[in-house]
C-alpha cells in the first residue's frame, strides 16, 4: 500500500533503520566497557514524550540486563526546585530523537557538573545533546519528518536492546527485525482492524512488563494521530481502580505475549470480559487470541523482543486509525516535532 504520508515511509523503514544499528554492535559494546569501568551504582533515564516510554522500556532492560536500579528522571527536581539526588556514581541516558529537547540537555549538563557518566541517544549528530554528552549511540536512522515518531522509537528501543546486550543479555535481534518484516507484510490485514474502530473517541491500552512500554506508546500515538483519549496501564494496574471504566463502548487493546506474563495476563484479560469489555488481543498464543473480540497474531517472539514486535503493529494501526477518522497522521493538531519549553 502506496500513500503519500511521511508517517507510513517511516514506519516501513523500520527493518532497515534497525539493521544498521546492529552493524554498530561492537561500538555500543565499547561504550559498555566504560560504563562497566565506570562501575555506576545506578542509573537514571531522563527523556520526553515518546522517548519517555523507550525509557520505561529501558529501565526494564537495563535493571534486567545490569543488575542495578534505574529511575525516570524528576525533571522539576532539577529545573524548578533545584534539589535533585547526588549523580556522582549515576549513568545518566539522556534520550532525546532531536537531541534539542531543552529540559533533557539542562539535567546532562547538571549530570556532567556532577561527575556522573553521561550518555546521549540521538538521532542527530549535530545536536545539543551529542555535544554535551560524554558519549552518544546515534540512531542512524535518517530524518523522521512525520511528527508523530516511529522509526526512531523502535530504534531507541533496539539501541537499549543492544546495549543490554553487551552486559550479558541474549537478545536475538534478528528476530526481532524479521517479526517487524512479518507484521508490515500483513497491513491489509492491519487496517481491516482499524477500521472496526474508526468511530471510537477513548481507548484503553494495557500491556505488562517489558511491554508496559508498548502500552504506553501505543495510546500515545492513537492520541497523537487520531486524537482519540487513549490511556495505557500495566495489565496488573488496571485492576487497581480502572476496571471500573470497562464498557463496551470504551474499547482496549491488550498485548499478550507469551512470556513470564501471559497466564497473569489472560488472568485480568477474563475480568475484563466478565465486566463486558470489548478487546483487542495481539499475542502470538491462539489460546489468547481466542479470547478476545478481535485479535492480531503477531509472529512468534522473546521476553525481549516482543516490545519492538507489537510497537510495529501498533504504529501501523495507529496510522489506519487516523485515516479512517479523516486525519492527517502526519500533522497532528498543536504539535511540533520539537516541543521546546522547560
Amino acid at each position: 500500500m502506496r500513500t503519500e504520508y511521511f508517517m507510513h515511509k517511516e514506519i516501513f523503514e523500520t527493518p532497515h533503520v534497525m539493521q544498521k544499528i546492529v552493524k554498530n554492535k561492537k561500538a555500543i559494546c565499547e561504550i559498555a566497557e566504560e560504563i562497566k569501568r565506570f562501575a555506576p551504582v545506578s542509573i537514571t533515564e531522563v527523556s520526553r514524550g515518546t522517548s519517555d516510554n523507550a525509557a520505561i522500556f529501558g529501565k526494564y532492560i537495563l535493571e534486567y540486563s545490569m543488575k542495578i536500579p534505574v529511575s525516570l528522571s524528576a525533571f522539576s527536581l532539577y529545573t524548578w526546585y533545584g534539589k535533585y539526588p547526588k549523580l556522582s556514581r549515576t549513568l545518566v541516558i539522556g534520550i532525546s530523537q532531536s537531541g534539542e529537547t531543552e529540559d533533557v540537555c539542562d539535567i546532562i549538563k547538571i549530570a556532567n557538573s556532577e561527575n556522573a557518566f553521561t550518555l546521549g541517544i540521538t538521532n542527530r549528530k549535530k545536536s545539543t545533546l551529542k555535544k554535551l554528552s560524554k558519549r552518544t549511540i546515534l540512531l542512524n536512522a535518517g530524518t523522521e519528518k512525520s511528527i508523530a515518531a516511529t522509526k526512531t522509537y523502535t530504534a531507541t528501543l533496539t539501541v537499549l536492546s543492544l546495549l543490554a546486550e553487551c552486559f550479558g543479555s541474549k537478545i536475538d535481534t534478528e528476530k526481532a527485525i524479521s517479526g517487524a518484516e512479518d507484521i508490515l507484510s500483513r497491513e491489509k490485514e492491519i487496517a481491516e482492524i482499524a477500521e472496526r474502530y474508526r468511530f471510537a473517541n477513548d481507548f484503553i491500552v494495557i500491556g505488562r512488563g517489558f511491554n508496559y512500554a508498548s502500552a504506553k506508546e501505543t495510546a500515545l500515538k492513537l492520541r497523537e494521530t487520531s486524537q482519540i483519549n487513549a490511556t495505557g496501564f500495566s495489565s496488573i494496574d488496571f485492576l487497581h481502580g480502572p476496571l471500573t471504566s470497562v464498557s463496551p463502548l470504551v474499547p482496549i487493546l491488550f498485548f499478550i505475549p507469551y512470556d513470564e506474563t501471559f497466564r497473569s495476563n489472560l488472568s485480568v484479560l477474563e475480568k475484563i470480559k466478565d465486566a463486558g469489555g470489548d478487546v483487542l488481543v495481539v499475542s502470538d498464543k491462539k489460546s489468547a487470541c481466542e479470547k478476545g473480540d478481535v485479535s492480531f497474531r503477531i509472529p512468534e517472539g522473546e521476553t525481549l523482543t516482543y516490545p519492538i514486535i507489537n510497537i510495529v503493529f501498533a504504529q501501523l494501526f495507529a496510522f489506519h486509525t487516523a485515516l479512517f477518522k479523516k486525519k492527517n497522521p502526519d500533522k497532528p493538531e498543536f504539535l511540533s516535532k520539537i516541543t521546546k519549553g522547560v
